[in-house]
């Protein structure tokens, strides 16, 4: 994940702490001049930044079945957010008769459904959210092939999970964008040292 860190230097030359930030954290720098000869806005652009963390795949899987099949499979939550469970009756060689789920923690039921029928060549799809708190869950999925297609079919399930903390990146990344533009502002001549707009002609 890109992290910005934006750092103002005074009568620094690219070298010495900077240089060895910018070698350490294998970044990109963007230097823009500023508007006294001894003033510098450096952006350093890392991949080493704090650790920002979006939507994590914790399942996904394609299966097939014959007759009538019920599964379990566990999955673990890192932390607490939200999980998605994503599950599509694929129509090959035909639909499922029946395909359905739920979702539970040891102790109780947290989502459950029916997948909708598949129409023609698409796939019937069934998405359902829920909350979830640091902890091993279970998908539980029962699904029924259709006699017409020689007792066969496939379903795909995928479980996601979204932190619910918002990703601490986010706030550096704002953070160095206003700087950068407050620098090119000061550069560009729309500020004046005292962070007055400067009147439009």
């Amino acid at each position: 994940m890109l992290a910005a860190v934006v750092s103002r230097a005074l009568a620094a030359p690219l070298g010495g702490p900077l240089d060895a930030l910018i070698h350490a954290h294998a970044a990109t720098v963007l230097v823009v001049d500023g508007t006294a000869p001894d003033e510098t806005i450096v952006a350093v652009s890392s991949a080493a930044g704090p650790a920002a963390r979006a939507d994590q795949i914790l399942v996904a899987q394609t299966s097939m079945i014959t007759g009538t099949v019920s599964t379990v499979d566990s999955f673990t939550a890192p932390g607490n957010g939200t999980v998605t469970i994503q599950l599509a009756n694929i129509p090959w060689p035909a639909a499922l008769s029946s395909l359905s789920f739920f979702a539970s923690s040891a102790t109780q039921v947290l989502a459950s459904g029916t997948v909708p029928d598949a129409v023609g060549p698409q796939s019937g799809t069934l998405l359902q959210t829920f909350q979830v708190t640091p902890g091993t869950y279970f998908a539980h999925i029962t699904g029924t092939a259709a006699p017409s297609s020689m007792d066969l079919g496939l379903y795909s399930m995928q479980v996601s999970f979204a932190p619910a903390v918002p990703l601490p990146a986010a706030g550096w990344m704002l953070g160095g964008a206003l700087l950068m533009l407050a620098g090119l502002g000061r550069r560009l001549g729309f500020l004046k040292s005292g962070g007055e707009l400067n009147a439009a002609a």
